[in-house]
């Protein structure tokens, strides 16, 4: 018996990488299976609560409480299975819902749970620019000064082909991070360039790809920097046009970049260096070591906000902690062996 399943139960464990989540044990009563436990909302999202009741006929009751102190009941129903209950009008947030905390408490019989989640209001743009900083930087188009830049861009642009559908061995296509960061700005500084379509489909090519996954074969051709550089720019994309995005797709980007960013800080390409010695400088100093840096940064930082801050800060602690070894082996101006041309 042990033989027959020693090699499932292995793969389970083995499945169990980093970032991934494990849902808790299912009661045999009542369990509330919508919203998740620590999930967080935005305007515009919506909520439709959901419970199972798997040894558990009993019709459910629902009420969600807001950090006001609100409650509201949740009428739900089991039409399509008599053992899941849904709620027949979700709740939609929007800006003037209250900011924290929420529950969900649910009760069938003898049976109760309770689930907390959190409503926020996202804050974009955030990296590399405010809000209050962007009409100034939109007004440089029009500035004399910017119009070789503004034309450069432009011109890089135009040359843009459709992003492959299939980057298999030997495609390289770690520039798709620059041309994406290049469009996003184009289409953020003046709309009514024509660019969108293009914007938008290296966005989702990019990141919807099969060969993130940890298991994907093939990976990325030259990973470590096409996954650092596809961060950064999903993130900068995601930040500079949250509004255009839908729910769905704002919810999407969020797990995708939270997955990937939890995962790569426990590859060797963001190791820590304590007790650095002479023959681990090059490493430390080296573009790529740096370039997956920034694409979990990126990611750790357009999330402030929108995921537990208990798990960013982690991710926040460990960036830190290397990049002050950085500091460490570097020349006092700052420079690197690898010179200009790769940090600029």
């Amino acid at each position: 018996m042990a033989g027959t399943y020693k090699d499932a139960i292995a793969q389970l464990f083995d499945d169990m990488v980093p970032g991934v989540s494990v849902s808790a044990p299912e009661n045999r009563d009542l369990n509330i299976v919508v919203p998740r436990a620590h999930a967080f909302y935005f305007p515009e999202d919506s909520l439709a609560v959901a419970v199972t009741t798997p040894g558990n006929p009993t019709p459910v009751t629902a009420v969600i409480r807001d950090p006001d102190g609100t409650e509201r009941s949740v009428s739900l129903a089991n039409d399509t299975d008599p053992l899941r209950w849904e709620a027949v009008s979700p709740l939609i947030f929007d800006e003037g819902s209250p900011v924290g905390s929420w529950t969900v408490t649910a009760q069938s019989a003898d049976a109760s749970a309770e689930v907390s989640f959190e409503f926020r209001l996202a804050d974009h743009p955030k990296l590399v620019f405010s809000p209050a900083e962007l009409p100034e930087i939109q007004s440089r188009k029009d500035d004399a000064a910017y119009a070789e830049i503004w034309q450069a861009m432009r011109s890089a642009a135009d040359s843009y082909d459709s992003p492959i559908p299939d980057p298999g061995p030997g495609k390289d296509i770690r520039s798709y991070g620059q041309r994406l960061i290049n469009l996003g700005l184009i289409q953020l500084v003046d709309p009514a360039q024509p660019y969108a379509p293009r914007l938008w489909e290296y966005f989702f090519a990019m990141l919807r790809y099969p060969n993130w996954a940890a298991d994907a074969d093939p990976r990325f051709n030259n990973e470590d920097l096409t996954v650092g550089h596809f961060l950064t720019a999903l993130s900068l994309v995601y930040d500079w046009h949250y509004e255009t995005l839908t729910p769905a797709e704002r919810a999407e980007v969020r797990e995708h970049l939270r997955e990937v960013a939890a995962r790569w800080l426990h590859t060797s390409y963001l190791r820590h260096y304590r007790d650095i010695q002479y023959n681990h400088y090059s490493a430390a100093t080296g573009n790529h070591y740096w370039i997956n840096h920034e694409g979990v940064a990126a990611a750790a930082f357009v999330l402030a906000g929108e995921m537990p801050e208990d798990e960013r800060g982690l991710w926040v602690d460990h960036l830190e902690e290397n990049l002050a070894t950085i500091f460490t082996v570097l020349e006092d101006d700052g420079t690197s062996h690898e010179g200009v041309a790769y940090h600029s």
